[in-house]
């Protein structure tokens, strides 16, 4: 099963990284997010958004990961720049024109 799971994670981000290839510069917008369980874990996901050309909304998950000590903003910025090389190469500066942080409550200087 954890096999499978990898390969299907693989395969996602594959698919992922092909879209936002496509995707004429400036034109998508990150989203990320942060919320707890009921254990407590903490976690963070972000997004990617777009519009294809006949104005159909797309969004595409980039990454969920597990968050480990204080959530400052320069923690939060630094694991979205770690989590996102997968798709790095197909969505760089010249692509993304917001990015945009929900959880703004909990994020300390």
């Amino acid at each position: 099963v954890s096999r499978m799971l990898m390969a299907k994670c693989t395969l996602a981000k594959k698919m992922t990284a092909a879209e936002l290839s496509k995707v004429k510069g400036g034109s998508i917008a990150l989203t990320t997010d942060g919320w707890s369980s009921r254990a407590q874990d903490e976690f963070e996901s972000a997004t990617a958004q777009h519009l294809t050309a006949d104005f159909e909304l797309r969004m595409l998950p980039l990454s969920i990961t597990a968050l480990r000590g204080p959530k400052t903003a320069e923690r939060l910025a630094k694991n979205v720049r770690d989590e996102l090389p997968p798709v790095r190469r197909s969505m760089n500066a010249k692509k993304t024109f917001t990015i945009t942080r929900d959880n703004g409550s909990n994020v300390t200087k």
